[in-house]
């Protein structure tokens, strides 16, 4: 998709010739259902540049049975950024792409469990609120297969509660989850100290940008 030699069309235009393409076959010849993601790792491009999205997401790019996947962050899964403004740009359908914020933990450890819910339902409400919305559904990037305390598990209780109500109160989230993984009694100690983790996480590992 990107810059080569002797090529004479544009990023944009080779990456919607593509989509495109890929609609003949999946949505028209098969009838079938095509998700597509836009999010990338890097501040730039379709993942994150709204030009760049809506040249390539224009009318010419058709609606039916495709559904366009941005990200939450405007590139990877770390704090110090803001949310990915592709959102609600252009018609087509959309579903939220969330991942885990706290990578350092491995899948079978609890080395640092880490709560992303008040960020990600901030994210959440901006991108309902907008008067042309288009998110249908969400999509969780990093799942849990476990019934366990750590990032992962956490992780998915708190979006599937937010994706039955955005507005759902954080704190009430936090504390079921503790109730349900370490009893009644310590509800309210465990529940303010995973809503403090985000903090610690964000600021104890990385720098901020100036």
């Amino acid at each position: 998709m990107h810059e080569g030699e002797n090529c004479e069309w544009r990023y944009d235009k080779r990456l919607q010739t593509f989509v495109k393409k890929v609609h003949d076959v999946v949505v028209v010849e098969f009838n079938k259902t095509y998700f597509h993601f836009t999010w990338s790792l890097v501040t730039y491009e379709q993942g994150s540049e709204t030009n760049i999205f809506r040249r390539i997401f224009t009318e010419e790019v058709p609606v039916k049975n495709l559904y366009l996947i941005p990200k939450i962050t405007t590139a990877d899964r770390w704090w110090h950024q803001p949310y990915n403004p592709t959102f609600n740009l252009t018609p087509h359908n959309t579903i939220v792409g969330f991942e885990n914020m706290n990578y350092y933990e491995g899948s079978n450890s609890n080395i640092f469990p880490t709560i992303a819910g008040q960020y990600y339902q901030a994210g959440l409400q901006t991108i309902l609120r907008h008067k042309s919305n288009n998110v249908k559904d969400a999509g969780y990037l990093v799942g849990s297969q476990r019934d366990s305390w750590d990032t992962r598990s956490v992780y998915s209780y708190v979006l599937f509660r937010l994706s039955w109500n955005p507005n759902e109160d954080i704190k009430q989230i936090a504390e079921d989850f503790c109730s349900i993984h370490f009893g009644r009694m310590a509800v309210k100690k465990m529940a303010e100290i995973y809503l403090l983790t985000p903090v610690a996480y964000k600021y104890g590992l990385h720098i901020e940008p100036v």
